[in-house]
């Protein structure tokens, strides 16, 4: 069953929403290196955030995009809890099974076509699963673990090849392509905000990009149902200003993962004023899918809850 619980990830998180480069990219976690942590400290409450700042007040927002040299660390810790009903062989049985899993990895800007990062090293620090159920418990560590890669932009494709310039093994292929399914699109997220915001605000362009690469892109393979943000305050961290947004997205149909079924999410995303970069991220929601397979069905119902947090340097 760990399969399916890992498919159910939907990598919505901030890494998801970009080009795959540090900062105006993907989905993660992340804090300054070269200025003062913006990611350590514990969320404040939803009113203490909407209290920071005054709703009449506008939020400068300064668009910071990548440069070589750029580094950015993103850490993912993701839980899900699935009840699973299995027809297999003639018979019915049903199933809880849990899976946690955390990924740490380092990604560096090495080359840009102007605004698009083009070339990129990514260093995977951590990429660990566990699983429980009835049937017993285990661990499996990603093969990506331990390792580096480089991913680049080549004659309009995404090319990845180990640090000696080989393909890496097939089974290593098949996460690195998911890990950078937004990569070579551009900053997207990055662009979809506005110059200024204030407390309240709907960011429309941010919700549908943000949806769109939940969803698995612009062509994507899920029916949007639901995509709205919106502007909750500012916190202040490290001599960083924090801008806080309220998510909520909802989508139906042919999820990420190849499965078919509905996913409910909302939480909310912090971005740095001074760059519009994501430092951190935390959705959760309800989900469910069928799946199928030779002398295999069933269904799933559960939760999922992401967790990413970032720092960038310099």
């Amino acid at each position: 069953m760990m399969a399916l619980a890992r498919g159910c990830g939907l990598a919505l998180m901030l890494a998801a929403c970009g080009d795959g480069a540090p900062a105006a990219v993907e989905s993660s976690a992340t804090s300054a290196t070269a200025a003062p942590s913006a990611t350590s400290a514990a969320a404040p409450s939803a009113s203490a955030v909407a209290s920071a700042v005054d709703p009449a007040a506008a939020i400068v927002l300064t668009k910071r995009f990548s440069a070589v040299g750029d580094r950015e660390t993103r850490r993912k810790e993701k839980h899900l809890a699935l009840k699973l009903d299995i027809k297999a062989n003639g018979s019915a049985t049903q199933e809880d099974t849990t899976e946690d899993s955390t990924v740490e990895k380092v990604t560096e800007v090495v080359s840009l076509d102007g605004e698009l990062v083009t070339k990129v090293k990514v260093e995977y620090r951590e990429s660990l699963s566990k699983r429980k159920s009835a049937r017993g418990s285990g661990e499996e560590k990603s093969p990506l673990a331990g390792n580096s890669y480089w991913v680049e932009l080549a004659g309009g494709k995404v090319v990845i090849t180990g640090m000696d310039g080989k393909p890496p093994k097939p089974a290593e292929l098949a996460e690195l392509r998911d890990d950078h399914r937004g990569f070579g699109k551009g900053p997207r997220l990055l662009k979809a905000l506005p110059e200024s915001v204030k407390v309240g605000d709907s960011l429309d362009e941010f919700a549908k990009v943000f949806s769109e690469a939940a969803a698995g892109g612009p062509e994507g393979q899920g029916d949007i149902k639901k995509a709205t943000a919106i502007v909750k305050g500012t916190r202040d961290e490290g001599g960083l200003r924090i801008v806080v947004i309220a998510i909520e997205m909802a989508m139906e149909g042919k999820l990420p993962s190849g499965l078919e079924g509905k996913v409910t999410m909302s939480g909310t995303i912090e971005l740095r004023a001074d760059r519009c970069w994501p430092v951190a991220s935390k959705v959760t929601g309800p989900v469910e899918f069928t799946f199928g397979g030779k002398g295999l069905s069933g269904n799933a119902k559960g939760t999922l809850s992401e967790t990413t947090t970032a720092s960038y340097a310099p």
